[in-house]
């Protein structure tokens, strides 16, 4: 840090040490107009930070960047791999072993499409949620915490020439310093009102795009739906081969059966 930055600082905190014991006149660094708008991001960004730490606990295996390695966390391939195992075990001339393969095949099919919901929901809508609370806004309260330490320096400007306009009544420096340390709360004055102007436009520039962010949330129950109707097509296709296998067993139940349906 260079020494006239030093000397920043030190004024910066010296106004705040001034301003919070009432001998400094304190500056808002919002109008109302600014307030109104700060509020609606604070807001957007309350509900986006909920959303994305809710949809990430949702997901089964947001951690896990591998998609080889998302799939075997993936409760249906669980299930798959145990009834495949214990299909093999029982063997396809048994109606358990038969239905067996064919339920852990269709659960293996599920998910896939789960693993595949995931990966559409991370790009479509965790992504972009993120986007927002760690990009977007972070850069606006950048701006806003640029624009009060700008506010500080005029109100430490403003007392300086207030000072000096004393010392020049009292005869003790000439108008040559008056006029500096004027000029030095005109430039003040004018970062501020550029810093307010800067930060009113990024405002209203990430206001006007709700319509955007809106969008995200009918992408998250579109990739719902579409994972939803592809997984009732794998059941659909499943039921009736299942049906299939119990209907044309040639191993009948026996005991506990009409012997009407047994002969």
């Amino acid at each position: 840090m260079s020494r006239r930055d030093w000397k920043k600082q030190f004024l910066r905190v010296k106004q705040i040490a001034d301003q919070n014991l009432g001998r400094a006149e304190k500056t808002e660094v919002l109008n109302e107009d600014l307030q109104v708008l700060d509020k609606r991001v604070e807001s957007i960004q309350k509900a986006c930070s909920t959303m994305h730490k809710k949809m990430k606990e949702c997901l089964v295996a947001s951690a896990i960047p591998d998609p080889e390695k998302k799939l075997k966390k993936i409760p249906e391939s669980y299930l798959s791999h145990c009834l495949i195992e214990s299909g093999n075990i029982l063997g396809l001339d048994t109606l358990m072993g038969q239905t067996m393969l064919i339920s852990g095949d269709a659960q293996g099919h599920m998910a896939k499409e789960r693993l595949q919901l995931e990966l559409d929901l991370e790009r479509d809508v965790l992504n972009p949620v993120y986007d927002i609370t760690e990009k977007e806004i972070p850069a606006i309260l950048k701006t806003k915490r640029h624009l009060k330490q700008l506010i500080l320096d005029m109100d430490s400007a403003k007392a300086r020439h207030m000072n000096a306009h004393k010392q020049y009544q009292q005869g003790n420096i000439n108008s040559s310093k008056l006029d500096s340390v004027r000029e030095e709360m005109e430039e003040a004055q004018n970062r501020v009102e550029q810093a307010r102007d800067q930060l009113s436009t990024e405002m209203f520039s990430f206001l006007a795009r709700e319509s955007d962010f809106s969008k995200i949330l009918f992408d998250l129950i579109f990739t719902q739906a579409e994972y939803h109707r592809r997984v009732l097509e794998v059941l659909q296709r499943t039921l009736p081969q299942l049906q299939e296998q119990i209907d044309h067993n040639v191993h009948m139940p026996v005991y506990g059966q009409p012997l009407e349906d047994h002969l």
